[in-house]
């Protein structure tokens, strides 16, 4: 299967608002890996998120002669979840992402470079972001411990400023290479 086909199905189910197919996302997995800017290592976002995904990818990088050399899990409480979401603002051309507290813009509800109205999703809610949750809830809990058994996890506290997680992921990331492993692959919880 070509790239552009994968693209096209990735984007089909997207749009019908289903989850990727698991097979299509190793497929695309194994392309991106062959390509030179992943030689070294690269970061899975999101992916797996649950168990039985964690299982596929392991018997496929196996397959591959690759492995994970790591995993880090972002954590933040529920609460503190459903603040981020609802002051959420994006740019909904350039991706550009504020918040009401955490990141305001300039000028309230403008883009700070092009000055450009802000949108809050129609999905940046509590409760939509709470049924998200108890789905994220179940699928996680056994994906932690599987990653935990096997010696990969290290846990980073989200709920810290961007500067202090950032500091927790260098660490992370320079422990892992002081013991010979290229940078390690993350999952996160974002909500």
């Amino acid at each position: 299967m070509q790239s552009d086909d994968i693209g096209l199905k990735v984007k089909k189910q997207m749009q019908e608002g289903k989850l990727v197919d698991d097979d299509i996302v190793l497929k695309l997995l194994n392309e991106k890996m062959n390509e030179p800017s992943c030689m070294r290592g690269f970061i899975l976002d999101g992916f797996p998120r649950n168990a039985h995904q964690a299982e596929k990818l392991h018997n496929y990088l196996e397959k591959s002669g690759k492995k994970l050399d790591g995993v880090m899990y972002f954590g933040a409480p529920d609460e503190l979840l459903v603040k981020r979401i609802e002051g959420r603002r994006v740019h909904p051309t350039s991706g550009r992402v504020y918040h009401t507290e955490f990141n305001p813009p300039k000028v309230e509800g403008k883009d700070d470079v092009t000055g450009e109205p802000l949108i809050q999703r129609s999905d940046d809610n509590a409760v939509t972001l709470f049924e998200r949750l108890k789905c994220y809830h179940k699928e996680t809990t056994p994906l932690i411990d599987y990653y935990s058994n096997l010696g990969l996890l290290s846990h980073i506290d989200a709920s810290k400023s961007v500067d202090k997680v950032q500091k927790e992921i260098n660490t992370v990331i320079a422990k892992k290479e002081q013991n010979g492993h290229p940078e390690p692959l993350v999952n996160g919880n974002s909500g």
